[in-house]
């Protein structure tokens, strides 16, 4: 397929798609502003009540403040480290595709998991 061809797919799909993801968001936000005038809870804390309950703004905002205060160090760290340090060993051998991507969702949910649960524990350190 030639450039304009794929773009035009896109184009095409994003069309198809528009419709039914700003239903998804209306039908959404409906669900969060009803368990919100229910749970008394802001309409944010309600759907995330869904994934992780009692889990608070507040909760989240401490986590994020402890991220704006580590990260900029470390990355400043890993850039130097990647500038002056060893280049990474290539991986070896042959990796098949389909197991790739069986694992990646399951590695993407273990750390939501372990994200969700340090947050409910307050273990999470720098």
């Amino acid at each position: 397929m030639k450039r304009s061809g794929a773009k035009h797919e896109v184009a095409k799909t994003s069309n198809l798609l528009h419709p039914l993801l700003a239903e998804t968001v209306h039908l959404a936000r409906e669900a969060a502003a009803a368990k919100s005038e229910r749970l008394r809870f802001s309409p944010y804390e309600a759907l995330m009540d869904a994934y992780e309950p009692g889990l608070r703004t507040a909760d989240v905002e401490a986590i994020f403040g402890e991220y704006l205060s580590f990260l900029p160090d470390f990355l400043a760290r890993v850039l130097d480290r990647q500038r002056t340090g060893p280049s990474p060993q290539e991986p070896r051998g042959f990796f098949s595709i389909a197991p790739q991507r069986a694992l990646a969702p399951l590695t993407g949910d273990a750390l939501v998991i372990g994200v969700l649960s340090w947050i409910r524990e307050g273990t999470m350190r720098r």
